[in-house]
């Protein structure tokens, strides 16, 4: 990130990498401010209280806790758990490269596959290839919108074979069109 980035947003990317080293080092503390700052943004995620373990441009991983109220009757994550963190994750990702003050995240699509059950603590992995995000920044550039598709996977953390897939599709609008559009 240039200096002229931290200028221009008035030292919030300069929050964002602090808090991406804190993440790596402190999760125990930055953790639940995190969290907290995600219920803004999504208060129905709330009751979900995904960990960050890693968040940066082109990755995101959170930890689905070992918690009651996220089982089902057998004692597995429920179904609507391992959706939700799919596209929580996704929906990270996406704030890492197109910030909130500046972008409009929509969820379009959802779609959820799952290949095997998940007990004890989930992980789900949301990753954006280089290139697509190239595309996506170029497209914004050019019609202030654009549409793109994420694929979360949710693993167990004894094996790296996915559990469960979570597709979502998104279209991001930059904001300054909003506004243009509100005041005609």
């Amino acid at each position: 990130m240039s200096e002229k980035e931290i200028k221009v947003v008035g030292g919030t990317a300069a929050t964002v990498k602090i808090a991406e080293s804190a993440v790596a080092k402190l999760p125990w503390l930055v953790n639940p401010i995190l969290q907290s700052m995600a219920t803004i943004l999504s208060p129905f995620d709330r009751h979900l209280r995904l960990n960050i373990l890693l968040w940066e441009d082109k990755l995101c991983e959170l930890e689905v806790p070992k918690l009651r109220r996220l089982r089902d009757h057998q004692g597995r994550i429920h179904p609507s758990v391992i959706n939700a963190s799919g596209e929580r994750a996704a929906f990270f990702l996406l704030q890492r490269n197109f910030p909130f003050w500046q972008y409009l995240v929509e969820l379009k699509e959802i779609d959820c596959v799952f290949a095997r059950k998940l007990e004890g603590v989930g992980r789900v992995r949301c990753a954006i290839d280089v290139e697509d995000l190239n595309i996506i920044k170029a497209q914004l550039a050019s019609k202030h919108e654009a549409n793109i598709k994420l694929r979360s996977e949710i693993l167990s953390l004894s094996d790296t074979d996915p559990r469960a897939l979570v597709r979502t599709s998104w279209v991001i609008t930059k904001r300054n069109l909003l506004r243009d559009l509100w005041k005609s």
